[in-house]
């Protein structure tokens, strides 16, 4: 069992790093008018499933996942992987990640403390990889 952990735990740290890491084409269009600036655009690929909700002061994207939503996942030492949301699955594929107010989040959404007006979205996306 413990060579079994010893695997499965680094084998997940990687699906993590990889299911965070950022995705499709960002690009920084150049001033339109002197001392104007358009803001950063970003492709996100095809996502096969969403959700969206608003984040709340003092709780974290996690929970408020929990409480939006049917939610089966797996809890390790550095946080927790969402395997389903609603009851469409992450494959060997296709991953859940979310975003905050449009931009791909850094952190696990465990970890993640939302405010007051953020703009929580989970794609189910295929990976790049």
């Amino acid at each position: 069992m413990k060579k079994f952990s010893f695997f499965l735990i680094p084998l997940a740290l990687l699906i993590v790093l990889f299911a965070v890491a950022p995705r499709g084409e960002i690009t920084f269009n150049a001033p339109a008018e002197e001392g104007k600036t358009e803001a950063a655009t970003q492709e996100l690929p095809e996502a096969f499933a969403t959700l969206e909700y608003a984040g709340e002061a003092e709780k974290d994207a996690f929970t408020l996942l929990k409480e939006n939503a049917d939610v089966d996942y797996d809890e390790f030492d550095f946080g927790v992987m969402v395997k389903s949301i609603n009851g469409d699955a992450s494959t060997a594929d296709r991953f859940w990640l979310y975003y905050v107010n449009g931009e791909q989040a850094m952190v696990g959404a465990d970890a993640y403390e939302t405010q007051d007006g953020d703009t929580i979205l989970w794609r189910l996306e295929e990976s790049t990889l």
